[in-house]
């Protein structure tokens, strides 16, 4: 079993087919939700856990694929699950103009603190991404999120994506240190800056 910390946490594990075979799995039996699978996932992550320094209490995201002789999985950290009733949405800047005039709208509007519980802002593929943790997205956040942003989708994995591919700007507090990045003004939030 070959192991690798890379960007952002992420831990890369190339096992073989036959270290697969000892633990009674093969790549095609592996199925999300199969207590067989999480078994054999526990397996693999307690003898990791103790090369890399990963706590063994620490909530992960794994994707599995198949490659020449093994499978690979990337195993991507977690701070905290999702709350019961949380949304997470996944939005897209082109550049920074855009990051930047949408931080000075978001500075000019009294978002609710209650519904939006976290976010994180990730550099990707030129461009950035911020990922909302919200109970409820606001009218008034959708209403300046849709100027500036394209959405990307919903949901954990693309998320989890998005962590694990982009590189890290702000996490967990993006939206307040976007805001604090922009000084006050009285022009229209929608001119580049």
């Amino acid at each position: 079993m070959q192991v690798k910390r890379i960007q952002n946490g992420v831990l890369r594990i190339l096992i073989s087919d036959r270290e697969l075979g000892r633990l009674g799995a093969s790549f095609s039996s592996l199925r999300e939700k199969d207590p067989h699978t999480r078994r054999v996932i526990g397996q693999i992550l307690t003898a990791v856990c103790s090369k890399v320094d990963l706590p063994f209490d620490t909530i992960l995201s794994i994707e599995a694929a198949p490659v020449d002789g093994g499978c690979l999985l990337l195993v991507t950290p977690r701070a905290a699950p999702p709350e019961r009733g949380e949304d997470i949405y996944i939005f897209s800047f082109q550049d920074g103009n855009a990051l930047l005039s949408f931080a000075a709208g978001v500075s000019q509007t009294d978002l609710p603190a209650d519904e939006i519980l976290s976010s994180s802002l990730f550099l990707w593929e030129g461009g950035y991404r911020l990922i909302l943790y919200c109970t409820a997205l606001p009218d008034n956040a959708a209403a300046i999120l849709g100027e500036f942003t394209e959405p990307v989708g919903t949901g954990l994995i693309e998320a989890t994506r998005t962590a694990e591919y982009g590189e890290a700007v702000y996490i967990g507090d993006a939206l307040s240190r976007l805001t604090a990045s922009v000084p006050l003004r009285s022009a229209p939030p929608d001119r580049p800056l």
